[in-house]
């Protein structure tokens, strides 16, 4: 295992260096020197003009078809051939009549073997012969539509093209081999948590692979596989499983039973929302559905980390920073579909080419970390079992050979009194929900029954006692100085597992319970 983690740290370190092949990878928009005109729109303001032959077309949410014609200027017979070229989109259907020729028709409602050409996007060729006439246009998709329509030569379409499959392959490639790392390590600890983010990372994977047109274009070229509809159902995945992984992996059902409920509602509505797809219910509600349960969702496992666990959740900086990530960007999703100018994607894949090894890091360092917590509670364990054999087989020892002896004869008593009492005052070890005598002896350095033994016959009192009588101290100490906090929350801060518990505790020690202790500091506080 020590092995395993020193590789995968050196995994950690190594991740960012596909950064530079991704970001390096340019995508720009190639000069031309005639331009396109656009004829005949109903709505000119869906229409942004990018360069001489590129524009965007970007309705929003809109499951009408739209029609228009765009005009581009002939060249001579020697010029390359030009193509009609619809990039970064998921249109579902795409019709182009070019003058007097037969429609063609393409989209991935479509199977991509019947496109005029196969690709991962739409591309129509244009005739030679086209002359004057206007090129008329047919796009309908049930998802956000923002597509770049761009004309392009054969040269620069091969250019674009190529530079395009390796950027995404590039991305691919990179998951791939996360989610491989993660497999490995999800199946030699067998931890649950692991297993969901697993889940996660591989759905990121297929929404790459899926989403990009790769799917379609090498496995599934003869089947017809509307991007529209997988993106619904991979955003559905993803909330799903992420708000699975960071139940699990924050123990939301055990620490927080109230906010748990909300964990489950986003569970279950977005298996509501994902099946919505396949009815006729518009799109736009559900995208706005996904986006409010993903972002509150985030936001609310932020809280929790950075407030409400910072005591128990060790590794916490890089989790949050993971979760940061993701949150970034979802924010910069909402944006683009507003005022939020992706042009023809180059921004919005730099970005991804950041946010992926950084994602991949802060998940890499979280997991990290929390292994080695795992293996440190292992190798504690392993001691207390190792104390555990070496009290009984002494104590089997001493009883048959000779009367029972002090276990402390050889331990500086007052040193590991002073110890105890700063464990418990200065390190506040009682603040720990499953604290047991094993765990306090590991503190002290002394076995099972030597600590038994300090505390019954040296203190006078039980660990039982001890811990409740500390709790109680911190939690007089909380009610006075934190009146806006309630009785519940400082209970569980102080380490008590129930209210009841608690009072009975504070009764015990006060001669009161909370309430009427809280009630007299407002007594006080009012003469």
């Amino acid at each position: 295992m020590k092995d395993f983690l020193v590789n995968y740290k050196i995994f950690n370190t190594r991740i960012f260096i596909l950064v530079f092949f991704f970001i390096n990878i340019s995508i720009l928009n190639p000069a031309f020197a005639d331009s396109i005109s656009v004829l005949n729109i109903e709505k000119p303001e869906h229409l942004l003009k990018i360069s001489e032959r590129s524009f965007m077309f970007r309705p929003g949410f809109t499951e009408e078809a739209y029609r228009f014609q765009i005009k581009t200027p002939t060249e001579s017979s020697k010029a390359e051939q030009k193509y009609l070229v619809f990039l970064w989109s998921h249109l579902d259907f795409v019709r182009v009549c070019f003058g007097l020729e037969p429609c063609k028709e393409a989209g991935y409602s479509i199977p991509i073997s019947k496109w005029p050409v196969p690709q991962i996007f739409p591309i129509f060729p244009i005739p030679e012969d086209l002359g004057n006439h206007p090129i008329d246009i047919q796009i309908q998709s049930k998802n956000f539509i923002e597509t770049e329509i761009q004309v392009l030569t054969t040269s620069e379409l091969l250019d674009r093209v190529t530079k395009i499959t390796g950027l995404v392959f590039g991305f691919i490639i990179f998951i791939l081999a996360f989610v491989s790392r993660l497999a490995y390590l999800s199946f030699l600890k067998k931890q649950i948590w692991i297993f969901l983010n697993l889940g996660f990372q591989i759905g990121i994977l297929f929404v790459f692979f899926f989403g990009s047109g790769m799917a379609n274009l090498y496995l599934f070229p003869e089947t017809k596989f509307e991007l529209s509809l997988f993106k619904k159902i991979s955003v559905g995945f993803l909330t799903w499983i992420g708000t699975a992984w960071v139940t699990k992996y924050l123990q939301i059902e055990l620490k927080f039973p109230k906010t748990y409920l909300y964990y489950k509602l986003v569970l279950f509505s977005c298996v509501v929302l994902t099946a919505f797809v396949f009815f006729p219910v518009p799109r736009i509600y559900i995208s706005f559905g996904f986006t409010f349960f993903y972002t509150s969702i985030t936001l609310l496992t932020l809280i929790l980390a950075i407030v409400k666990n910072e005591d128990s959740l060790k590794q916490s900086p890089w989790f949050i920073l993971s979760l940061l990530s993701l949150l970034l960007l979802e924010i910069l999703n909402i944006f683009s579909y507003g005022s939020f100018n992706s042009s023809d994607g180059t921004l919005y894949l730099i970005f991804l080419a950041i946010f992926l090894p950084a994602n991949a890091y802060f998940v890499s360092k979280t997991i990290t970390e929390k292994l080695e917590e795992i293996q440190t509670d292992e190798t504690l364990f392993k001691d207390q079992i190792s104390y555990f054999e070496t009290d009984l087989i002494q104590s089997i020892k001493e009883t048959e050979t000779s009367p029972k002896k002090s276990t402390l004869s050889t331990v500086n008593t007052e040193d590991k009194i002073d110890r105890l009492k700063r464990l418990f005052e200065d390190e506040k070890i009682h603040r720990e929900e499953e604290l047991r005598l094993s765990d306090l002896s590991l503190h002290l350095r002394l076995s099972i029954h030597q600590t038994s033994e300090l505390l019954n016959q040296i203190l006078g009192t039980s660990f039982a006692d001890i811990v409740k009588e500390y709790r109680v101290k911190d939690a007089v100490q909380k009610l006075i100085h934190e009146p806006e906090r309630s009785i519940l929350d400082i209970a569980l801060d102080c380490g008590f597992t129930s209210k009841s518990v608690f009072n009975d505790s504070f009764k015990k020690y006060q001669g009161i319970t909370p309430s009427e202790f809280r009630k007299s500091l407002q007594k006080k506080g009012n003469q």
